[in-house]
């Protein structure tokens, strides 16, 4: 049996949804991965962890030369020196501290970022699904419209149909076409968008039904709010950066050294030694310390307020997906592969139904379906949100 053999038994056996969230996360890895946005905002955070960390480097050593010109008949003199300045010891690991907790707090960022992009890609594969699922079933309106006509025309011929019938068929299907058109114009700019995101070619085959996502219970979703979130944990980081850059303030109110080598000719002889300097601090208050502290609590003031938004967006979204839930249960299944189209067609052609009749149930069959795909697509765009935090991308 061949691998291609096997690979089509499986697929054939695996449920539409199954394949359809399969398509889906590999459409979102994929926009994820090649998202131009998330590569420079990486570089850009990239290039904050390097500032971060020359900041903390030795300045260069400071080389002096002196030569003093005597008068007539003396001898010249000349003299040179070398010298390192630093800061107090203890500064160094303090702003060491608040690099590493800014460094987590960038890589925390761009994994929220990350997660922001996967969420706008699943929200547009979303719309994508709902465009192509009408624009189906419009093709689907259309086609039988365009037999009826011509079994119409027919039927005028012979004189068994009137005018009125014909001309009302075509209005009908000049309508039908005109939103079959527009709905597939909707499927192309939604692919192109998606596209865009990506590198362009990103594979949307597979994806032509709504994924299969369950309804957990709202603690859930803010449990893993709480672990998952990037954004939450880059708080976190922050305070911890801002509270380090108390003791980095403090410690840069204490005294900086330079040491040096100093050589010295004078009088026909070389003089060797070293320097010492030190350098206070101003004198007043240390405002620098003041700013950090009022930072630090305006970081925590952000992440509480951060937090709260967040908790108040789930229970939301999860209110909303359980009333559409409620909403959505009871004719999903029903009508998720009926052939009402061709029932109409063979009610109508039996003689069941009048002309009227069938082009008024078709309409209003058309309306009733496209509103059903809304209201799934609705679900699934809350079940989206509520599983930012459970669906990370990797």
């Amino acid at each position: 049996m061949t691998p291609k053999f096997i690979i089509y038994i499986l697929a054939s056996i695996l449920p539409a949804t199954a394949l359809a969230q399969s398509a889906f996360d590999s459409a979102v890895q994929s926009i994820v991965n090649n998202n131009a946005e998330l590569k420079a905002k990486h570089q850009r955070y990239v290039g904050e962890i390097e500032n971060e960390k020359n900041e903390n480097l030795l300045e260069g050593p400071e080389a002096e030369l002196e030569y003093k010109f005597a008068p007539e008949g003396g001898e010249n003199r000349w003299g040179m020196s070398v010298s390192q300045s630093f800061d107090w010891p203890g500064l160094y690991s303090a702003r060491r501290k608040v690099a590493a907790n800014n460094e987590n707090a960038f890589r925390q960022l761009y994994e929220a970022d990350r997660n922001a992009v996967a969420l706008q890609a699943r929200t547009l594969l979303l719309d994508y699904v709902q465009a192509r699922l009408n624009a189906s079933l419009l093709a689907e309106a259309e086609t039988n419209l365009s037999q009826l006509i011509q079994y119409l025309d027919k039927a005028y011929e012979r004189e068994s149909a009137t005018i009125l019938m014909v001309k009302k068929a075509r209005r009908e299907l000049f309508d039908t076409s005109a939103r079959r058109a527009e709905a597939e114009a909707a499927v192309q700019r939604i692919a192109e968008s998606l596209k865009a995101m990506g590198d362009g070619n990103i594979d949307l085959s597979g994806i032509n039904v709504f994924p299969e996502i369950p309804l957990l219970p709202m603690a859930e979703y803010r449990q893993a709010m709480l672990a998952n979130d990037p954004t939450l944990a880059a708080h976190a980081s922050l305070i911890d950066a801002q509270n380090a850059s108390v003791t980095a303030s403090k410690a840069g109110r204490l005294p900086s050294f330079s040491l040096g080598y100093v050589h010295d000719f004078e009088e026909g002889t070389h003089f060797n030694g070293f320097s010492v300097g030190i350098s206070l601090p101003s004198w007043g208050r240390n405002h620098s310390a003041s700013a950090a502290r009022a930072n630090a609590l305006a970081a925590e003031f952000e992440k509480e307020d951060y937090a709260q938004s967040v908790e108040a967006s789930i229970a939301s979204d999860w209110n909303e997906a359980a009333a559409l839930a409620t909403r959505l249960e009871p004719v999903k299944d029903e009508f998720a592969d009926d052939n009402y189209i061709d029932l109409l067609s063979k009610s109508f052609y039996g003689g069941q139904i009048t002309i009227f009749d069938y082009l008024r149930e078709i309409n209003e069959y058309i309306d009733f379906k496209i509103s059903l795909t809304a209201l799934e697509h609705s679900y699934c765009s809350a079940l989206t949100r509520l599983n930012r935090y459970t669906t990370v991308p990797q």
